[in-house]
């Protein structure tokens, strides 16, 4: 299993995207204090203790929907003769992501390595609230 998480050093390393940068200012998104997302030692950052194995591989400091950029997924996957992905996430609008990416990936690793099976599994049941 690899597990590729967002992790921000610093909220200047998210401002630094305009969008997000205007989302945070903006009181009325959903997602204003979004620079206080997923930074390194958060819980965002944090994977859940049950789907972590101490065989599985952590792919850090993804930036954005992208697993792909700006990481180094695909040198892990191309240094394993990883043949075959299938996608799963527990946060909805990247499942939605996910779902497409499916097809697209599978098509991209094709056309530079070799052929790749790409699915996605579907949601991974959402975790317990961590205030409880």
């Amino acid at each position: 299993m690899i597990h590729v998480v967002t992790e921000y050093r610093d909220p200047g390393e998210i401002a630094a995207n305009p969008f997000w940068k205007s989302v945070h200012d903006d009181p009325a998104k959903v997602r204003r204090g979004i620079l206080r997302h997923n930074l390194t030692g958060s819980l965002g950052t944090e994977i859940i203790p049950e789907l972590l194995d101490p065989r599985d591989l952590v792919v850090r400091g993804k930036k954005r929907y992208s697993v792909f950029h700006a990481t180094d997924l695909a040198f892990v996957l191309r240094r394993l003769g990883v043949d075959t992905v299938i996608l799963a996430a527990w946060v909805a609008h990247d499942r939605i992501h996910l779902a497409q990416l499916a097809g697209t990936l599978a098509r991209i690793w094709a056309l530079r390595w070799a052929p790749l099976r790409a699915e996605y599994a579907g949601p991974i049941p959402y975790p317990p609230n961590p205030q409880q």
